[in-house]
């Protein structure tokens, strides 16, 4: 069920079991969220909401009037807030720390119920969003992905690029971050991965399937009809031609060359050594780091610890300070 990012109150959540009632998250969700239309906040809101209030003394009508207004304001900042809040496509983890997740297969756009899936139409509005939040310093990636389409990955690439111009993003990898999900993670600021971590797979991959035979086999025969030669290639029932894979092998190449391009730029390499790694094969971590695909090897813990400390105190700082600061805190944890 979604909640709308609607957050319980422990204090309320014991309050309610002690009262030995069995449904306190139906009750939380039904009273406390917007899901009851037939109510507006809940009276636990409402009283949060005037408890929170800095009322002036009152001493006379001009004083009555002033009051008026402080509530009307406040109220109405209360409630921007919250509308803020919610709206959020990324978590706040930590004061000036964004958390933003691409786990599972990544594509544009959702995938079936059984799929872990990572929708890189929605995560690039995210770091859009954490990028132009006021209140966020550090963009965190947290990645844990065998990579996913071509179709999305390019213009998330990119909106990482941009917000690393203007914040520090970090992104760690846990356990995997192959293909396309390196090739967002190459725009970062900083990458780091667990020890364990598989990291690579640069390359670009199709697959066609010639099914002529097997329809033939069974006694059918497809007639195409189409407007050019090479219209419907790799349909089922239709021979795939050698002229025809060569045109496909030309625009998988031509695909590879923004990813090879992208990780030459975000990673300082030449790009005859972004080449030399492009063979498809992942590297465990330590490895990676070694051929300068990743920064630094560590736990997650140990990623978000480096982060929170390098993001207090920066706030008045330049991006390079930032970037350098964020650099020797990582390094300075990873030693600990």
């Amino acid at each position: 069920m979604k909640t709308n990012h609607h957050e319980i109150n422990p204090s309320a959540m014991h309050n309610t079991q002690a009262q030995g009632s069995p449904f306190w998250l139906i009750e939380s969700l039904w009273f406390d969220n917007e899901l009851n239309p037939l109510m507006g906040p809940s009276a636990t809101i409402a009283e949060s909401r005037r408890q929170n209030l800095d009322f002036p003394p009152i001493a006379n009508a001009e004083d009555f009037e002033s009051l008026g207004d402080v509530v009307s304001q406040e109220i109405t900042a209360q409630f921007e807030e919250e509308d803020r809040t919610r709206a959020r496509l990324f978590q706040l983890i930590a004061p000036g720390v964004a958390l933003i997740p691409i786990m599972g297969m990544m594509m544009k756009g959702d995938g079936f119920f059984f799929m872990n899936t990572a929708n890189t139409a929605r995560i690039r509005r995210a770091v859009q969003q954490a990028a132009n939040a006021d209140d966020i310093e550090t963009i965190l990636l947290h990645i844990d992905s065998p990579g996913g389409m071509v179709p999305g990955t390019h213009d998330l690439a990119a909106e990482v690029a941009k917000a690393a111009a203007l914040k520090t993003v970090h992104a760690h990898i846990d356990d995997l971050g192959a293909s396309a999900a390196l090739w967002v993670a190459s725009q970062a600021t900083i990458i780091t991965a667990n020890p364990t971590a598989e990291i690579g797979s640069i390359g670009i991959v199709t697959l066609l399937t010639d099914s002529s035979k097997a329809f033939e086999m069974e006694g059918l025969k497809v007639h195409k009809v189409a407007t050019a030669e090479d219209k419907g290639a790799g349909l089922p029932g239709i021979e795939i031609t050698p002229e025809q894979l060569a045109a496909v092998q030309i625009r998988v190449n031509d695909f590879n060359e923004f990813f090879l391009n992208a990780v030459s730029i975000g990673r300082g390499m030449s790009m005859a050594d972004v080449k030399k790694l492009a063979d498809g094969n992942v590297h465990i971590a330590a490895k990676a780091k070694a051929l300068g695909l990743i920064d630094s090897v560590m736990t997650a813990d140990e990623a978000l610890g480096g982060i929170v400390e390098a993001s207090e105190g920066t706030a008045q700082a330049s991006l390079s300070q930032r970037h350098d600061n964020a650099r020797r805190k990582l390094a300075l944890n990873k030693r600990k």
